[in-house]
C-alpha cells in the first residue's frame, strides 16, 4: 500500500507524498496518515544516506588539503635549511652581509641610528 523504498529517486518520493496529502484530503480520511508519513520516512533515510555521501568525500577532501600542506611545510623547511646552512659556510657573501648588516640594523636602536648619520 505505502511506497516506502529510500532508492527511489527524491522526486518520485516528493510526488508520492504530494498525492498521499491530496488522496487523503479529498477522501476525508484523516485518520490515514501513513499515506504522507510513509513516504516522507522514506525521503528522510535518501537524504540522510546523500548526506553521508558527502560527508564522507568532504573528509577526505580534508585529509588530502592537510597532506598537501604538511608536504608544503616540509619543503619549505629544507629549503630554509639548505640556505641557512649555505649562509653558515659562506657560500653567499653578498647574501651573508646582507643579511648581517640587516641584522645588525634591526638589533640598533633607533635614537642611536639618528645620532652616527645612519
Amino acid at each position: 500500500m505505502f511506497n516506502t523504498d529510500p532508492n527511489r529517486s527524491v522526486e518520485e518520493i516528493l510526488a508520492d507524498i504530494q498525492q498521499g496529502a491530496v488522496s487523503t484530503a479529498s477522501q476525508s480520511q484523516l485518520n490515514l496518515v501513513g499515506s504522507v508519513l510513509a513516504p516522507f520516512s522514506a525521503l528522510l533515510v535518501r537524504l540522510g544516506r546523500d548526506a553521508e555521501k558527502t560527508a564522507r568525500k568532504l573528509l577526505i577532501s580534508t585529509y588530502i588539503l592537510l597532506l598537501v600542506t604538511v608536504i608544503l611545510l616540509l619543503v619549505t623547511v629544507v629549503l630554509v635549511g639548505i640556505e641557512v646552512f649555505k649562509l653558515s659556510r659562506g657560500d653567499n657573501p653578498p647574501i651573508r652581509a646582507a643579511v648581517l648588516d640587516s641584522a645588525r640594523s634591526a638589533s640598533t636602536p633607533p635614537n642611536q641610528q639618528t645620532e652616527n648619520g645612519d
